[in-house]
């Protein structure tokens, strides 16, 4: 998924500012925007944006969305919305405050399916929701459980993935423990085409404020040290081509994610403490930490069950679109 140039724009010109970062392995990262490009609000609701003599307009799904360059005002559906402010507009392009952005998406709804992609049938996704029974996971301040918030989030995408037409599979689809092995080992049992671990990240209570979305991939010398003595395991050549699909796979994941979420993004990462479901898997995979509980506003956010929702919808969307650009598939030998 490529990010149109008034987004870059827009997101670098909040690089200085940014979110609450990790040192190591940095990566510009942007704060979250007051407001939205139509462009790319439609592009997230599956909308077609486009302009007219007056106004500009989405549509799709029977709705119809009306926004009024220079006014306080929007048309949704046949009412009139009255707005706090004027619509702003960049290089010509209307800016949608994301209180009004937030309305839009209420009234359109999140349940939309992600592109259909004749291409995912007879593919397979394993879907892991982190943690899990005796397993809590991160802990937020006002209570929330990682394991119970990755469950949903993994769950939802795995829903819309089905409609796709691809084979979902599930590490766990309830509240309980599972060794970190068992994971990798059931997709390469199964032999999947892609693995994602779905999780939500905290941070040492005595270090600074962090928060942020973070996606990992694997390095080649950890799967390739997980090969040795493992007769099942893949070619050196094939494991290379995996790594290079993993990152192809985290960098559409982490893409779609901020567009569809507008969250704060704390980078792209290699894994360097050799994470077992990244290492041991065969296929690509990635570990999507969606989120810092420990942060009082992403907590916030991660307890919303509509959040949750438009994380699951990007995860989809973003695995829809890597099968799309590229082959999906890989060889075991």
């Amino acid at each position: 998924m490529k990010t149109s140039p008034l987004r870059s724009a827009v997101l670098l010109a909040l690089f200085a500012a940014g979110c609450a970062r990790s040192p190591e392995d940095w990566q510009p990262v942007v704060m979250e925007p007051d407001a939205v490009p139509i462009t790319e609000l439609g592009r997230g609701l599956h909308m077609h944006a486009d302009q007219t003599p007056k106004y500009w307009r989405l549509t799709g799904g029977g709705h119809e969305i009306r926004v009024y360059p220079g006014l306080a005002m929007a048309w949704m559906d046949g009412e009139f919305v009255q707005l706090d402010a004027p619509i702003d507009d960049a290089a010509g392009v209307p800016l949608i405050p994301f209180t009004l952005a937030e309305r839009i998406r209420a009234r359109v709804g999140a349940d939309i399916p992600p592109e259909t992609a004749p291409s995912l049938q007879g593919l397979a996704v394993v879907l892991d929701a982190g943690h899990g029974g005796r397993d809590t996971g991160a802990r937020g301040a006002r209570g929330t459980n990682e394991k119970t918030v990755v469950l949903d989030i993994t769950t939802l995408a795995a829903d819309l993935l089905r409609q796709s037409g691809c084979e979902v599979i599930l590490t766990r689809d309830s509240d309980r423990f599972i060794e970190l092995q068992d994971r990798a080992e059931l997709a390469n049992r199964r032999g999947a085409d892609l693995f994602v671990s779905i999780h939500a990240n905290a941070k040492n209570p005595d270090s600074r404020p962090i928060n942020g979305l973070e996606v990992y991939y694997p390095t080649y010398a950890q799967r390739l040290e997980a090969a040795k003595g493992n007769p099942g395991a893949p070619a050196p050549t094939i494991i290379l081509e995996t790594v290079q699909k993993s990152l192809q796979l985290a960098r559409a994941v982490h893409d779609t994610v901020i567009d569809q979420t507008w969250c704060c993004s704390n980078g792209i990462r290699q894994d360097r403490r050799g994470l077992a479901v990244l290492r041991h898997t065969h296929c690509p995979a990635v570990l999507v930490e969606v989120g810092y509980l420990s942060d009082i506003e992403e907590e916030a956010k991660l307890r919303d069950p509509e959040y949750r929702k438009r994380v699951a919808h990007a995860i989809a969307d973003a695995i829809v679109d890597y099968f799309k650009t590229s082959s999906g598939t890989y060889a075991s030998n």
